[in-house]
């Protein structure tokens, strides 16, 4: 742990803790070499496979410089952690946005899950393909006021996918969220496990709730027939990853021709998920933090909404 107002590495002056996760912390610092705010990760290392896996996690961020993750400015270790400074993004995470303003109109959904296909195509396109393993709601954050952007955060469960070498993940992934072979003891994965988690972070921003949280998934509109965003959540979340989209840029196509068509659900499904979401907006709206409006007002203005979060 940093203590507040201590500086790392000779120049980063901890400000606030912004968030942590198990063996992560990220602080918000100023550089007081050049007065500028970032997002200061600290992993523990205090064993070689803790240590081994956090250098992973910084290799992958600073070699994919792409606008869909945050930056790395450096990386430093000390004896017991390794730090990531990064760039401080202010916004929220898709969590933080659903539990405070309710469940998105299918148009920002499939907004939100085109630009999470392009940002899963590029790791999965990688000479080696990087298997992100780790989507989830507050794992995804939407920055930018003007011009809003998906950011992927924490790389720390991802994995390089090797043909004809190991693929173990068993054990890993958030129930809910993570594909059945991530979360079965022994089980294998490859860039098709996001596809999986891809569908669930959808159906979470339109229902807010995971597709496995009381049934939910059995209530959803089938959509086969009519083509709709229904029939690309149900090929996302298909147990057998055979019977999933082989790819993200496939998925990225049939929303991109939900969004074409003006109205991103059949005429058979929208009575059916404007159920669910009211159903998830009394849960919202009983919530601590419930703020809950329908999500289905095409006036929606989910993706521009600002704060200084970094989760």
């Amino acid at each position: 742990m940093a203590d507040i107002g201590s500086v790392l590495h000779g120049r980063y002056e901890v400000l606030s803790e912004l968030g942590r996760d198990g063996l992560s912390t990220v602080y918000m610092a100023v550089d007081r070499e050049q007065n500028k705010t970032w997002a200061v990760k600290q992993i523990q290392t205090g064993e070689d496979g803790r240590k081994n896996a956090a250098l992973m996690e910084s290799m992958l961020m600073v070699k994919l410089s792409h606008a869909s993750l945050p930056r790395v400015e450096e990386v430093f270790e000390t004896e017991n952690a390794l730090y990531m400074v990064m760039e401080y993004l202010p916004g929220r995470t898709l969590a933080d946005t659903v539990r405070a303003f309710g469940p998105m109109c299918p148009a920002d959904a499939i907004r939100v899950g085109i630009r999470l296909c392009e940002a899963l195509d590029r790791l999965h396109t990688q000479p080696t393909p990087i298997v992100f393993c780790g989507l989830k709601p507050s794992n995804v954050m939407l920055t930018d006021r003007a011009k809003p952007a998906v950011k992927l955060l924490d790389l720390g469960a991802a994995r390089v996918y090797d043909e004809f070498g190991d693929r173990q993940t068993g054990g890993s992934g958030t129930t809910g969220f993570a594909a059945p072979e991530l979360t079965e003891s022994g089980g294998w994965a490859d860039t098709r496990a996001d596809v999986y988690s891809l569908g669930a972070v959808l159906f979470f921003l339109l229902t807010g709730e995971a597709p496995t949280a009381n049934g939910l998934l059995d209530r959803a509109p089938d959509g086969r027939e009519s083509g709709g965003l229904g029939a690309v959540l149900r090929r996302c979340l298909e147990k057998d990853p055979g019977r999933r989209y082989a790819s993200c840029a496939q998925a990225r196509r049939d929303l991109e021709q939900c969004l074409a068509r003006g109205d991103a659900l059949g005429p058979a499904e929208k009575n059916a998920w404007e159920r669910l979401a009211a159903d998830a907006d009394k849960a919202v709206a009983l919530s601590p933090a419930g703020k809950g409006t329908s999500g289905f007002c095409p006036d929606a203005d989910i993706l521009v909404c600002e704060a200084d979060a970094w989760l």
